[in-house]
Order: structure tokens, then sequence, then C-alpha cells
């Protein structure tokens, strides 16, 4: 699999991600809830927490590959 394509698809994941959260957030917020931290707070965490672990890995395998295919 292409690495761009693997790339792209992790951020586009990641962006659908924070859309969800963000618009869930809001959706506490005009029911009445009270919550810790903006709305726009959550859909970058939630962002993060879909990307960084999948790009580590990423970097990861992309340094080890050679080493261990070889």
């Amino acid at each position: 699999m292409q690495t761009n394509f693997l790339i792209l698809t992790v951020l586009a994941m990641a962006l659908v991600g924070y859309v969800v959260a963000r618009r869930t957030a809001y959706a506490y917020v005009t029911f009445g809830t009270r919550q810790h931290s903006l709305p726009t707070h959550y859909g970058y965490m939630v962002a993060l927490w879909c990307a960084l672990p999948v790009l580590a890995l990423l970097i990861l395998w992309k340094l080890a590959e050679p080493s261990l295919i070889n």
C-alpha cells in the first residue's frame, strides 16, 4: 500500500472524527449540559487519538522495515 494514500486516509479519518466529536459536544451544550472544555477541544482530542497512534506505528514500521524484510 502506498504510504501517501495511508497517510491521507488516516488524516481524513481524523478530520471526520474531529467533526463528529465537535458536533456531539455542541449538541450537549444545546441541551444545557455544562462541559469542562470548549466543544472544539473535544474535536481536537478525538482527532489526535485517531491520528497519532497510527502515524507513530507507520513511522516505526518505515524505520524497521528494511531490517525486518532482509
